[in-house]
C-alpha cells in the first residue's frame, strides 16, 4: 500500500466525478469535509489574480512499534513539524495552482528515524472549448520508506527516496458521450542506506520509471448513468538492466476494464469497473501476472451531515523482494466524517488489504482503522486529535505487526 499507487490514477478520478452531465453538477451535495464554511475557512493574500495559502502544523505522536516489528516492540515520541503554501489562481476560465511543503520528524529516543520530507506540486486546466478542458500536474517529493513495508531493506536510517512525476490529460464531453486520454510518467530513485555494521545497502537496482497511457470512451445511457470502456497500457522500466539478485525486472502490462459511472438521487454518487489486467516481465525467471481488476469509489451523502465513502481496487504492483516478480493488491476501505457541530469535524475510516506476491510463497493481509477530530477555533487556527491502529498478518515467519500511533495537533493558517 504504497504512497506511490494512487499518482497513476489521479487524473482519471478526477475525470470521472467531471465527465458526469453537467446539468446534474450545481445540484450535488458536498462532502463533510470538502464544503466551504466561510466562517471559519482562511481568506489567503491576494497577489494579482493569484491567492496565497500559507499554513503551519505542529503534531506530537506517540508510536508503540516504530520499526513495526513483531516482537521486541520499541515505543517513541515524536515531534513533527510541517509547513506549507499554497497559491491557486482566481480566473474565470482555465486554472493554474501550485504548493510546496515540508514534514520534518524528531524522535524522542531514536534519532536515527529523524526524516525531513518535502514537497513541490503545481497543476493546471486549461478550458480550450465548453466541451473540451486539458489538465497537466508536475510533483516532485522527498519521501521515506515506512520500516513496515516488505521492501525495507532494514538499514541504520530509514530509506530515502525522491518522486518526480507528471502528466497531461484532456477530456471531451458533446451530448451524452464522454472521451478521456491521459498520459503519466513517474520515475522513483532511492538512496543508499548504511547498515549497522557501517557497510552499504545499493538501493540503485530499486530506481526505476513507470510510464502509462489510456484512454476512455463513455456512453451516457439515461440521465446520471453513464457506461465507459477503458484501456490503460504501463511500461515499468528499472535503470540498472540486472539488479542485485541477477534479475531484469523490466516489464509492460496492460488493464482493460469496463464500468459505470452513476449519481442517485443526489445522495449516492461514484464509479465502479471491472476488468482484465496482465503484466509481462522481460526475464524469463519472474513470474508473468494475470488476474481480473477491479476499481470503486462510491460517496453516500447518509445525511446533510455524514459522508461516508467507499473504495478499493485490485491492481499489479511492482516489489524488488527477493524471488517475487509483483503483487497483487486487493484492497478495500471505508471512510467516514460527520460534522458534529459547524467546527467540530468528526473522522473515522478502516481499510484492509490482501497482497497476494507472485513467484513467491508470501500473502500479506493489513488492516488499518483510524477515528480522529477537528475543532475550528477560528479561521486561523485549529487543533486535533487522531488515533491509528495498523497490522499485518503474514504467512512469513517473524513478520507480523501490531503499531498504534496517538496523534495531536495544532495549526494556523491565514
Amino acid at each position: 500500500m504504497g504512497k506511490g499507487r494512487l499518482l497513476v490514477g489521479t487524473a482519471a478520478a478526477c475525470f470521472a466525478l467531471a465527465a458526469v452531465a453537467s446539468a446534474a453538477a450545481a445540484q450535488d451535495a458536498v462532502s463533510v469535509l470538502d464544503r466551504p464554511r466561510p466562517e471559519y475557512d482562511p481568506v489567503g493574500g491576494r497577489v494579482g489574480s493569484f491567492f496565497i495559502y500559507p499554513k503551519a502544523e505542529v503534531e506530537t505522536r506517540y508510536d508503540t512499534n516504530i520499526f513495526a516489528t513483531q516482537n521486541n516492540a520499541k515505543d517513541d515520541f515524536i515531534g513533527v513539524f510541517s509547513p506549507q503554501i499554497s497559491i491557486q489562481s482566481d480566473w474565470t476560465r482555465h486554472a493554474l495552482n501550485a504548493s510546496a511543503g515540508a514534514e520534518i520528524g524528531r524522535y524522542a529516543d531514536f534519532s536515527g528515524e529523524d526524516y525531513e520530507d518535502f514537497f513541490l506540486k503545481t497543476n493546471g486546466r486549461l478550458d480550450v472549448l465548453r466541451s473540451t478542458t486539458m489538465f497537466g500536474d508536475v510533483n516532485l517529493s522527498k519521501l521515506h520508506e515506512e520500516r513496515g513495508s516488505p521492501d525495507d531493506v532494514n538499514g541504520k536510517t530509514p530509506t530515502e527516496y525522491y518522486d518526480l512525476n507528471g502528466g497531461v490529460s484532456g477530456a471531451y464531453q458533446v451530448s451524452r458521450i464522454a472521451l478521456f486520454g491521459n498520459a503519466r510518467y513517474q520515475y522513483l530513485d532511492y538512496n543508499d542506506v548504511q547498515t549497522s555494521a557501517g557497510t552499504t545497502i545499493n538501493n540503485d537496482d530499486r530506481d526505476r520509471g513507470v510510464a502509462t497511457t489510456g484512454a476512455r470512451v463513455g456512453y451516457e445511457i439515461i440521465p446520471n448513468y453513464l457506461a465507459f470502456v477503458s484501456g490503460e497500457y504501463n511500461n515499468r522500466d528499472y535503470v540498472t538492466s540486472v539488479d542485485d539478485s541477477g534479475l531484469n525486472r523490466d516489464s509492460q502490462g496492460y488493464d482493460i476494464s469496463v464500468g459505470t459511472q452513476f449519481r442517485l438521487s443526489g445522495i449516492t454518487r461514484g464509479e465502479v469497473s471491472a476488468g482484465w489486467q496482465q503484466q509481462f516481465y522481460k526475464d524469463s525467471q519472474l513470474n508473468d501476472i494475470s488476474g481480473f481488476s477491479f476499481k470503486l469509489g462510491v460517496t453516500w451523502f447518509a445525511s446533510e451531515l455524514t459522508t461516508v465513502d467507499f473504495s478499493g481496487a485490485r491492481t499489479i504492483e511492482e516489489t524488488t523482494i527477493v524471488g517475487a516478480s509483483g503483487y497483487l493488491n486487493s484492497s478495500i476501505r471505508v471512510d467516514v466524517a460527520h460534522e458534529l457541530r459547524r467546527n467540530i469535524i468528526l473522522t473515522g475510516g478502516a481499510g484492509f488489504a490482501d497482497n497476494d506476491y507472485q513467484g513467491i510463497d508470501r500473502t500479506d493481509y493489513l488492516f488499518d482503522g483510524s477515528i480522529g477530530a477537528k475543532y475550528l477555533i477560528n479561521r486561523n487556527f485549529y487543533v486535533g486529535a487522531n488515533y491509528e491502529f495498523t497490522m499485518r498478518n503474514t504467512n512469513v515467519d517473524g513478520s507480523d505487526y501490531k503499531r498504534s500511533v496517538v496523534m495531536l495537533r495544532g495549526g494556523v493558517q491565514f
